[in-house]
């Protein structure tokens, strides 16, 4: 439902309105469970995969359904997941197996696709909020892959541009798959701009 309401909502960017694309933010909005109070700022019992996807899809639903609530609830965990995976000077990703309170971090494997979500989401929060603390922390996300993480190696073939599967314990495991490959180059896109301005 969260990967749904992210396309619909990109629907709805184009065609403002359409029922099956509100239909769909409707749905998930009765789906999301409710975010519990305390330092706990997470829908779920445990973070999980793609993570920050469902930050995203609470603002983009809270945006588009007119539910300022939803998007501010979104704003925020995106804001607790932000702040959970950074440290002074990189991002260090919740690992595959998932994360909940008492579990030690750093951890691994780190896998692109949380870097890539997590990119996505701060896009969307800098576009919704205009503030530009979201756009610097898409480029710590650029910058995980180029090395800038918990093994100070580069997740990215510069001459191929493949992303490489995951951040291990011993470096990194060196397969090239479709999904790493997609998030490696979708986090350039989003922040090649950011790159030439910064220039």
């Amino acid at each position: 439902m969260v990967f749904a309401s992210l396309g619909a909502s990109q629907v709805l960017d184009v065609l403002p309105g359409n029922t099956a694309a509100l239909g769909i933010l409707t749905d998930t909005v009765a789906m999301l469970p409710a975010t519990p109070a305390g330092k706990w700022a997470w829908p779920e019992g445990r973070l999980t995969y793609a993570n920050a996807a469902i930050a995203e899809a609470m603002m983009l639903t809270g945006f588009h359904l007119n539910q300022g609530h939803l998007l501010r609830q979104g704003r925020h965990a995106l804001e607790w997941l932000w702040q959970l995976q950074s440290t002074a000077d990189r991002l260090s990703m919740v690992p595959h197996v998932g994360w909940m309170p008492g579990d030690s971090l750093p951890a691994f494997d780190q896998q692109p696709i949380e870097v890539a979500a997590l990119v996505d989401a701060c896009r969307t929060a800098f576009d919704l909020t205009g503030d530009p603390l979201w756009s610097e922390r898409m480029l710590a996300g650029r910058r995980w892959f180029e090395g800038r993480n918990d093994q100070g190696i580069a997740m990215h073939d510069p001459q191929t541009g493949a992303g490489f599967d995951a951040l291990t314990l011993d470096g990194r495991n060196a397969n090239q798959g479709a999904e790493s490959t997609i998030a490696y180059l979708s986090v350039a896109q989003r922040t090649d701009s950011l790159v030439s301005a910064s220039a």
